[in-house]
């Protein structure tokens, strides 16, 4: 069924999304076919320990993994590797996988 005829058949509030999004216990972060942050739920931004004023601005997720190893938390960055995100991007399939915040928090 496409998204139209869906909405048609199924009228969503939007508010009422928002809530539920807001209320999971989980953190959602999802980037839209340009490549920004389109949602992203209170909890992931506590989650991943983003800024909430880079968040608002509703950045690429480009900006938002920029900021993530610039702040260390995927190990020692060198700027070649900031160079092949930015340029030539990373594909990468995650099936599933956990990884530990400098925090020590761990992501699943």
């Amino acid at each position: 069924m496409t998204t139209q005829r869906m909405t048609r058949a199924f009228p969503v509030d939007s508010a009422l999304l928002n809530a539920v999004v807001e209320h999971v216990d989980q953190g959602i972060l999802m980037v839209d076919a340009n490549g920004y942050v389109a949602v992203c739920n209170q909890r992931a931004i506590d989650l991943l320990g983003l800024p909430a004023d880079l968040m608002r601005s509703h950045p690429s997720f480009e900006a938002v993994k920029r900021w993530q190893m610039e702040q260390g938390e995927f190990g020692t960055v060198t700027e070649a590797l900031l160079r092949a995100i930015k340029y030539e991007g990373i594909n990468v399939e995650i099936l599933d996988y956990e990884r530990q915040r400098p925090d020590g928090t761990v992501l699943e």
